[in-house]
């Protein structure tokens, strides 16, 4: 039981975690999600919450298109993008994305503590989504980690 409850809160954190536009009720995505996090076993990255950790796909964004990363069980995809020493101005785009909508965390290191870190926020980053493509725009400089749901993604520093 505790082993569940854990795993719900991890999932219930990670969906909190992610910057998305419009609010919708889908327990059984969220369950999945979770489910996917707290099972993976490998990647570059780590997400946590309530004691539980796991290990995500991760790769580091260029100025060069990057396919995205992610770690896939079933549907279900989930990875992260590390993007360092970004400049104020500078874009970060993410293509083939449809209207997922990637979470944000200011941060060099990429552990990602869903308890204790916050999304970026709009004084930092700001975003516009558009026919399958976020763009994310530097307003603070620094390093970002982005968290995608998506395959067939890739990402770009402009």
């Amino acid at each position: 039981m505790n082993k569940k409850l854990i795993t719900a809160s991890l999932i219930l954190a990670l969906t909190l975690g992610f910057n998305c536009k419009k609010e919708e009720d889908n327990d059984d995505e969220t369950l999945a999600l979770l489910l996917l996090a707290a099972s993976q076993s490998g990647g570059g990255c780590t997400i946590s919450s309530a004691g539980a950790t796991a290990s995500l796909a991760s790769n580091t964004a260029s100025t060069t298109v990057t396919p995205v990363a992610v770690t896939t069980t079933g549907n279900i995809s989930l990875g992260a993008v590390i993007a360092r020493g970004l400049t104020a101005g500078q874009k970060v785009v993410f293509t083939n994305i449809g209207t997922s909508i990637p979470g944000v965390f200011r941060k060099s290191e990429c552990n990602i503590n869903l308890s204790t870190d916050s999304n970026a926020g709009a004084s930092n980053i700001t975003s516009a989504n558009a026919g399958g493509t976020t763009t994310f725009t530097v307003v603070t400089a620094g390093d970002y980690i982005f968290t995608v749901s998506v395959t067939g993604a890739s990402v770009q520093i402009q």
